[in-house]
């Protein structure tokens, strides 16, 4: 008897969820989108493996600039018309559920808006255009090193070009958002692909937003493992930095690669992805039941581990330094220093906000401006009649033994045009999602109820034939000279993001990606085989590109 009233209960709130769903898809029947099932949602979602499929749906399967796709009983409209993203991204300031699969609760591109908006102000002189124009010297130093670097791989395929990018790309990071530098051997940047691979096949299995049930995944064990690898390089690199730290009045810290594990970042970004795909491990109780959970437990401890150990070592310098020290410090405008001097309601971060800040920062840090580069580097091989533009335009500017300077960069206007018809065809994050937390009207949508999930997608309003033309998906840098942006709508390029939740690091991160390919098409020429069409991606938290051996490099 008590059987059979359990599975009455069952049945009701079974129910009672499916016709939530109904109520919503009746206000959006106008609008496209792949067959319902009930409970389930969208019918792509029984096929779907990650977050890969996701956004193949978005690209292929239909040619609306807004469409609806149910992740279970879990409306989700993919956007984008650069009208409606103009109206989102002002009135949706909230990140949904699914972001919280990073488990950076307190970080800023996944924080709750209350602890997002001071997080913001507070941090954002860390990447003003002054503050950026002073990291310049050390781009300069981590590329000309990556030049060294490739001087082996001269006239040949066989190697990962990119993982070079990636790894120098790293560093750069490191240096100058905590002042640590680190050695090769602590580096496993595979750890951060694979917490990326595991968020995004989370995301796509709706069952696994339920932590009850991702907890007693192998997923979940295997991300927390990975996060557990990422902590524990995070306190090698506190350490080193406590040990540089007794020596120096400064914050300069180095690091050797033994105590990096880059993997753990991109494992947890996986599980990330993944579980934000299926929408019944959206639910902590079925999601902490699965073995993708308990892999992202582990590899959530390795990454706090390390953080600890940045912590510690920053302590111990702030409690050696002299008061005239501590002022500088509070004056620095580097992303720790205003980190550790940040307050949030008249109180100092806790280590625990502090630590998932430190994580964040390096997640959004490294990957995007290395991607950006391999991108631009494989765009410039393919066209040579391009490349020919950007080297004439390099060789009338700058001269090898040159300082690099913002001076000298801004000057590289063509080069600029070159970079951003690369993101705009290869977008570094591919997408962005928001939440609405009051019913919005939106045109061409009608009303929407608060809850509804957003998935702007810049990978699909960059390539719109009505905005880019009958060659969107050809490379084509003149898009971007005065003329032709000035006729656009503002909104229809957003490789950063837009409105006031966009990416922090913009004025960072192009100087960073000019700095480099300066230094590697200055040295080398590359050369490619590989056609546009011939071109496989990987949508996941970055734009992945899954073609390898792609590039040969020859010395200029």
């Amino acid at each position: 008897m008590f059987a059979l009233l359990l599975l009455i209960l069952f049945l009701t709130v079974l129910w009672l969820i499916e016709l939530k769903r109904r109520k919503l898809s009746a206000l959006v029947k106008h609008l496209p989108g792949p067959k319902e099932i009930p409970i389930i949602g969208s019918e792509f979602v029984l096929k779907s493996e990650d977050i890969t499929d996701f956004q193949a749906l978005d690209s292929k399967e239909c040619v609306a600039s807004v469409m609806k796709v149910f992740l279970g009983p879990k409306l989700v409209l993919i956007v984008s018309d650069p009208v409606v993203l103009q109206q989102l991204l002002a009135q949706c300031q909230e990140k949904p559920y699914l972001i919280n699969f990073f488990n950076l609760e307190f970080g800023l591109f996944s924080a709750k808006y209350p602890i997002w908006k001071p997080l913001r102000k507070g941090l954002s002189p860390a990447f003003s255009q002054r503050c950026s124009n002073s990291f310049i010297p050390i781009f300069d130093k981590h590329y000309s090193q990556l030049v060294k670097l490739l001087s082996g791989k001269l006239d040949t395929y066989q190697f990962d070009f990119h993982s070079y990018i990636q790894r120098q790309s790293f560093h750069l990071t490191l240096e100058t958002t905590l002042n640590s530098t680190l050695a090769d051997d602590y580096i496993d940047l595979h750890s951060f692909e694979e917490v990326e691979d595991i968020i995004g096949q989370r995301t796509m299995k709706s069952h696994l937003h339920l932590d009850l049930i991702y907890k007693q995944t192998n997923m979940f064990k295997r991300e927390r493992e990975i996060r557990a690898s990422i902590e524990a390089m995070i306190d090698k690199i506190l350490e080193e930095k406590s040990r540089k730290m007794a020596k120096k009045t400064t914050l300069n810290s180095t690091l050797a690669d033994d105590y990096i594990d880059l993997h753990s970042f991109e494992e947890v970004e996986d599980i990330i992805g993944q579980r934000t795909m299926k929408s019944h491990l959206h639910l902590d109780l079925i999601y902490k039941q699965t073995n993708m959970f308990k892999r992202e437990r582990e590899i959530r401890a390795s990454i706090e581990a390390m953080i600890d150990k940045i912590l510690e070592e920053k302590s111990r310098k702030m409690s050696k330094s002299k008061m005239e020290d501590l002022q500088e410090q509070s004056n620095s405008h580097i992303f720790i220093d205003q980190l550790m001097h940040l307050n949030q309601d008249g109180r100092p971060l806790t280590p625990l906000e502090i630590r998932q800040n430190i994580i964040a920062i390096i997640f959004a840090g490294y990957e995007t401006t290395a991607v950006t580069i391999t991108y631009t580097i494989l765009m410039l091989a393919m066209h040579p009649e391009v490349e020919k533009l950007v080297m004439n335009e390099l060789n009338e500017v700058y001269k090898k033994g040159d300082v690099i300077d913002y001076d000298l960069l801004k000057q590289l206007e063509y080069l600029e045009m070159v970079i951003k018809e690369t993101m705009r065809l290869f977008p570094s994050v591919p997408l962005t999602i928001r939440e609405s937390i009051e019913d919005m009207n939106l045109d061409g949508v009608g009303c929407l109820p608060k809850g509804v999930t957003f998935v702007c997608s810049f990978y699909r309003l960059h390539r719109w034939e009505s905005i880019w033309g009958a060659d969107s998906n050809k490379f084509r840098p003149e898009r971007f000279n005065s003329h032709e942006t000035a006729a656009r709508h503002p909104f229809s390029f957003m490789p950063f993001g837009s409105g006031s939740r966009n990416c922090l690091g913009n004025r960072y991160a192009m100087l960073s990606i000019k700095t480099g390919l300066i230094h590697l098409l200055t040295n080398y020429k590359f050369t490619t085989n590989l056609k546009m069409d011939d071109i496989k991606l990987k949508f996941s938290i970055t734009l992945k590109l899954l073609n390898t051996n792609i590039l040969k490099v020859e010395k200029r």
